[in-house]
């Protein structure tokens, strides 16, 4: 099955430098949640969102110039899966922080065996998106 989601690429600056203590972050969701994440991201002192994607396998043959530090993973499949999207995150970038955004709390223990660092429900608030990802950097 084709994935006709767009490919988004938010970059605030992917050519420089990121700034000695910024932190970098990519968004993989679907399109309908990209945009509120992305604000939600952006207003995190020193957090420079690199990549913003609806399907794990582009955001894994993207050409970055900074490995993120914090993947933001939604879940809208199987676990089995989201699983294994896990997995090729952490193949591709072993030292990124995973939160994954899941639909039921059930999904928490497997995703986390599968490498998720944390998960949140997709209907969280902008408050806790926030807390999550500052606890995940603060760790990272």
């Amino acid at each position: 099955m084709e994935n006709n989601q767009p490919l988004t690429i938010t970059i605030d600056d992917q050519s420089s430098s990121v700034a000695g203590d910024g932190r970098t972050i990519a968004i993989i969701a679907p399109q309908w949640l990209q945009d509120g994440l992305a604000v939600v991201i952006k207003t995190i002192p020193h957090l420079q969102l690199i990549a913003c994607t609806g399907s794990v396998q582009i955001f894994l043959l993207l050409d970055l110039n900074h490995a993120p530090d914090l993947v933001v993973l939604t879940v809208d499949t199987p676990d089995v899966k989201a699983s294994n999207q896990i997995k090729q995150v952490k193949f591709i970038y072993p030292h990124a922080r995973c939160l994954v955004l899941i639909q039921e709390p059930a999904q928490t223990a497997s995703l986390c065996a599968a490498g998720a660092d944390e998960t949140l429900m997709q209907g969280a608030s902008a408050e806790q998106v926030c807390l999550a990802v500052n606890r995940l950097l603060k760790h990272n």
